[in-house]
């Protein structure tokens, strides 16, 4: 076979939809809309979870942090979660973004800006808790 009539092993296309006036049928969206998972999207199936598994530990570490900073003289500067926490309802409005979390990668399939997107937000959570951290070593004991 010559170089112009062999057919590529391997595509790798890195768009999340269809192109414009592409057929949405199942047999155009892959093996994902006919309930068949790539390697590719298996993987990053798991780093999603795996994402979502660390922003559970996170947030229970921003918690626990968050309660001994205050319970030694911080306070909190974020007005949204100190309202919260007068209410007793941080750790149930946590609870319930990470719920819907899993709902939303349990049903949507496995794209990388999601990924990215939950590694992000879990990086950000690695900051707040570090900076609770650093504010509880700086307080009097």
């Amino acid at each position: 076979m010559d170089a112009t009539t062999e057919t590529p092993d391997v595509v790798l296309d890195l768009r999340d939809r269809p192109a414009l006036g592409a057929s949405m049928g199942p047999a155009s969206m892959g093996p994902a809309a006919t309930g068949a998972a790539e390697p590719g999207q298996r993987h990053l199936g798991a780093v999603r979870w795996a994402g979502l598994g660390l922003l559970a530990v996170l947030n229970i570490a921003d918690l626990v942090t968050t309660h001994i900073a205050m319970r030694d003289g911080a306070v909190e500067g974020n007005p949204v979660t100190r309202t919260l926490m007068a209410h007793g309802a941080l750790s149930p409005a946590k609870l319930v973004v990470l719920a819907f979390l899993g709902v939303l990668i349990a049903r949507s399939p496995a794209r990388l800006h999601s990924a990215i997107a939950i590694w992000f937000v879990a990086g950000v959570y690695t900051m707040i808790v570090v900076s609770n951290v650093l504010v509880i070593g700086q307080l009097p004991h």
